[in-house]
């Protein structure tokens, strides 16, 4: 997808019909802000909010930047320079600057870094969907062409669904930590994770049926 020649490199990516959501261990991830205007503020909290780390660069900063208390934020007052991506996995691009935003772009191509621009979604190789964690799952959707407040509206929605699954989550979940060595494990996982064994387990008989078919579990 990324294209080494200068003049290519700066192309649109083609369209997102080949998204695809991937999960972060978030405290080993380090993002980097450029600009601090709002649209980078957003974009911030919810960087901290996941617990990554994040360190914001910017000749000046939106007033909601100071109320922000967070060990894992770093504001710096500056200007822009490639040293700035080194350490860096994602790249959070939030300038004005039109000239500035295609530098920083051609920088993150050459580097590979993941990167979002906040002016236009489709100048990025990266994108946020909506989430909602549970104690038991944690899932992300995203609109293929962009509709933020609709992927909001529907995560509630599939929330609301999923939570009906809770228990059962946490019940196979303990089951499969149980089965770790286990010669069958791959088989009788297959077995629980169905409907016929969801109806019952929801009738409170999914011990019994499993010892049906399995005696050593």
């Amino acid at each position: 997808m990324l294209k080494p020649d200068k003049e290519d490199i700066l192309e649109i990516d083609s369209g997102f019909e080949n998204l695809m959501h991937i999960g972060l261990v978030a405290n080993n991830i380090k993002v980097g802000v450029i600009g601090a205007g709002k649209a980078s503020l957003i974009k911030t909290k919810t960087f901290l909010k996941a617990g990554c780390e994040v360190e914001v660069l910017s000749p000046r900063f939106d007033k909601g930047f100071r109320r922000l208390r967070c060990e894992c934020l770093n504001l710096k007052k500056g200007k822009f320079h490639k040293s700035f991506l080194k350490d860096k996995h994602i790249i959070v691009i939030g300038v004005s600057n039109k000239k500035l935003e295609k530098r920083i772009i051609w920088h993150c191509k050459r580097l590979n870094k993941l990167y979002l621009v906040c002016s236009d979604y489709k100048l990025g190789n990266l994108r946020l969907g909506a989430q909602k964690r549970t104690d038991e799952f944690v899932f992300s959707l995203s609109i293929n062409r962009g509709n933020p407040k609709l992927s909001k509206y529907l995560t509630q929605k599939v929330l609301n669904f999923l939570q009906s699954f809770t228990i059962f989550c946490k019940w196979a979940t303990d089951l499969r930590e149980k089965l770790k060595h286990h010669p069958q494990k791959d088989q009788i996982l297959e077995f629980v994770c169905s409907d016929d064994f969801y109806y019952f387990f929801k009738k409170g008989y999914a011990n019994k049926v499993i010892k049906l078919f399995y005696e050593d579990v």
